[in-house]
């Protein structure tokens, strides 16, 4: 194997701050550059009720619905990927009910990799003497969760469950494409880390209304990879950091690709 890809990390201190939208235009940025870009996001969560209301529709056929918009995204507009490597791109994704604490439900790994495994958290215990909830899996298409193995994780702590496999899907990534540039998601508030060292040589921070770009910061990040750690970890270094803003619109709904694009483009302008 060659050369590490170049690495740009999308994070933001908070959940539904705009981080897949951001991610997703700098992957179409960097593509459009001549850059062969891979999305990547190794923790994900949902909340069970999202999935319900949001993400029934709009989904390709065929693609199932815990994986929802976010996953489907990164994996569709990179150059280098497509639906097929979705599992790949967000090798660890988490099912909650009713907050993002109480973990339902945990995929961790690939079909492709052939390393998946699922388990199910003490919220879907309690859940499934709901006739309801067993009617809501089945038009998932993912009945048998309920034959999961149980465990008590909750969401912080999935790495005990998925580092090794996280790391097995990027390192398959790497070995199957041709990839030069990899743009990785944080999760919710929490960085985006896995397992291995390694340099993060970019990153975006969403916050509040604002993008801020970090060229060539080049961090070496050592954390303790069996539990995921806030944003908030590496902001005090950040701000001590030379970085481009971008300003974005106040309303969330207005933060879409376009928009989003825009901003990417002049922060990334003559750093290409």
């Amino acid at each position: 194997m060659g050369m590490e890809p170049e690495m740009y990390w999308v994070v933001g201190p908070n959940t539904d701050v705009g981080k897949t939208t951001l991610a997703v235009a700098v992957i179409s940025v960097l593509g459009g550059a001549g850059r062969k870009t891979v999305g990547f996001k190794p923790y994900g969560a949902r909340k069970f009720v999202d999935i319900i209301d949001l993400d029934y529709r709009g989904l390709p056929e065929g693609i199932s619905k815990v994986f929802g918009q976010d996953a489907v995204r990164l994996a569709s507009v990179s150059n280098v990927t497509s639906l097929d490597d979705i599992d790949l791109i967000a090798p660890v994704a988490s099912i909650c009910y009713p907050e993002y604490r109480n973990v339902l439900v945990v995929r961790a790994g690939s079909r492709i990799t052939r390393n998946a495994e699922f388990f199910k958290g003490r919220s879907a215990v309690q859940l499934e003497k709901r006739a309801d909830y067993k009617r809501i899996l089945e038009e998932l298409g993912v009945q048998d969760w309920l034959d999961f193995k149980e465990t008590g994780v909750s969401f912080p702590d999935v790495p005990l469950l998925g580092r090794s496999k996280v790391e097995d899907c990027y390192r398959h990534l790497l070995k199957t494409k041709d990839i030069d540039t990899v743009v990785c998601e944080g999760a919710g508030k929490f960085l985006p880390f896995w397992g291995e060292k390694r340099v993060v040589n970019h990153i975006f921070l969403i916050q509040r209304n604002e993008i801020y770009f970090f060229k060539d910061i080049n961090l070496k990040i050592d954390l303790d990879a069996s539990k995921l750690l806030p944003v908030q970890n590496i902001l005090k270094v950040l701000r001590q950091k030379t970085h481009r803003k971008a300003f974005l619109p106040f309303s969330r709904m207005q933060m879409h690709d376009t928009v989003a694009r825009e901003a990417v483009e002049g922060l990334l302008r003559n750093t290409l």
